[in-house]
């Protein structure tokens, strides 16, 4: 994970989840890592999940909290390092809710993406694949504790070399005083060949015939 507070001294932060905060494996075989970091200005605190296998996914759920008066911009990143040797063409589906919240007894919340990027992109080894939320995007919550949700969802296909990553970034001004919360899902199943595309048309088929004649043996 990278994570990028302006105006903080401490510069962009770049770690391993297995190494901050805490993971745990799941009796499905995925992995969820959980954890929180905090400065005088901000705080930003995560939940996420990864599966690996044929339709490798990775969800988060990330809460950011600007703690300062002004409006900030932050930038993060969740990128997972693939253990999968074939190369291949994928399908990535991409998808997130946002939810911002103004945690002031007066005024409005507002998020907004910068001016020449989607708020938040999906890649494929360090290619953007897909993308929500198109610039300049922006999200208001006019009024004390008031919440504004969206949602916004993508598909595109693209190729993951071997040991490749897959992860999706994004970067937005926060107003002071308020928190957003992104609960973000990427998968990136694998695309068969056309010929093993054919052979799997070929299969089911000889295997509609054999049904239909096992009616008939016992009508």
């Amino acid at each position: 994970m990278r994570w990028h507070a302006a105006g903080d001294p401490a510069g962009p932060i770049n770690v391993n989840l297995a190494d901050v905060g805490d993971w745990a494996e799941m009796d499905d075989g995925g992995v969820v890592y959980t954890g929180a970091l905090f400065s005088d200005t901000w705080q930003l605190s995560w939940t996420t999940t990864v599966h690996d296998g044929p339709a490798p996914s990775l969800e988060s759920l990330l809460t950011v909290t600007n703690h300062s008066d002004d409006d900030r911009w932050f930038t993060t990143g969740t990128t997972w390092e693939s253990p999968q040797s074939e190369v291949g063409q994928r399908m990535v589906d991409l998808a997130s809710s946002v939810t911002l919240m103004n945690l002031d007894f007066a005024g409005d919340a507002t998020l907004q993406s910068a001016p020449d990027e989607a708020l938040i992109g999906g890649y494929l080894s360090d290619q953007q694949i897909a993308s929500i939320f198109a610039p300049i995007y922006t999200l208001h919550a006019t009024g004390p504790f008031a919440v504004a949700i969206d949602t916004a969802s993508s598909s595109a296909s693209g190729s993951m070399e071997p040991g490749g990553s897959m992860g999706y970034w994004s970067g937005f001004l926060l107003s002071g005083g308020d928190t957003v919360t992104f609960s973000t899902t990427m998968s990136a199943a694998a695309i068969p060949a056309p010929g093993a595309l054919g052979l799997l048309l070929i299969a089911a088929a000889r295997g509609r015939g054999r049904r239909r004649g096992t009616r008939r043996c016992l009508s």
